[in-house]
């Protein structure tokens, strides 16, 4: 179960022509899921909160399957008013079918959970939340990304163990621990100081497939020992696995 050849092709080389902090390991793990889901009929949206100028998104977004769509969600006024006209340039030179793509022009904190759900035109199976990293703006978008996920869903969790977003690691663990329907099944491992780890979360009930799954589809990438959280196990997947 591979990546479409467009997405390859895209991790191969332009991914790191795009302006972002996301890692190409990350990316290729999502990718890798989304062939996943697709090989195993779950179908639905990709969707990313905080898509910037579009490094991961459009990894997702070379993903998609017909009738699937990618809801780009962003305030698109960071670093400067012309960020949107770049995220779109570079969706369109990596080939991204632009009818598939919807702008979302929104601060999370302005959605209702049932706002976001409507925008999104159906569930998400794949949600990467890279918006606010602030306490209660990581909670907010988690509850969005909850009320918007497919029962198979898988949610990514951007900048968790980061050094300069302390609050965002809380957020996320406290979200857990109020929602024990769903676990950690990967956390993928930082290449760096700017990208930091990635936790990949789905319904308790699909966290076996999910660790199962990934293990096959990444097998170079996976760490031959799993991270322990309250008696749960994730994978560790590293860009060189030990």
């Amino acid at each position: 179960m591979t990546p479409p050849e467009a997405a390859e092709r895209y991790l191969a080389k332009p991914f790191s022509a795009v302006k972002g902090a996301s890692s190409k390991i990350s990316a290729l793990v999502a990718a890798r899921l989304l062939a996943v889901q697709s090989a195993h009929g779950v179908r639905g949206h990709v969707a990313e909160i905080g898509v910037f100028e579009g490094r991961f998104f459009i990894a997702l977004a070379l993903c998609v399957a017909p009738g699937e769509r990618a809801i780009a969600t962003d305030v698109f006024t960071w670093p400067d008013e012309d960020i949107a006209d770049r995220f779109l340039a570079n969706c369109r030179s990596a080939g991204v079918d632009m009818d598939i793509v919807v702008v979302q022009k929104a601060a999370t904190h302005n959605l209702t959970r049932e706002a976001y759900r409507q925008a999104a035109g159906g569930p998400i199976r794949f949600l990467h939340i890279d918006g606010s990293h602030m306490y209660e703006g990581v909670l907010h978008d988690l509850h969005l990304a909850k009320a918007a996920l497919h029962p198979q869903g898988v949610i990514c969790l951007d900048d968790v163990l980061h050094p300069r977003y302390p609050a965002l690691t809380i957020a996320v663990g406290d979200w857990l621990k109020a929602n024990p329907d769903f676990v950690i099944f990967a956390i993928v491992d930082r290449e760096s100081f700017a990208a930091a780890c990635k936790f990949l979360v789905c319904r308790r009930e699909r966290g076996e497939f999910y660790r199962n799954a990934l293990a096959a589809a990444a097998p170079e990438h996976v760490m031959n020992f799993r991270a322990n959280y309250f008696g749960e196990e994730a994978l560790i997947i590293s860009p060189q696995a030990k």
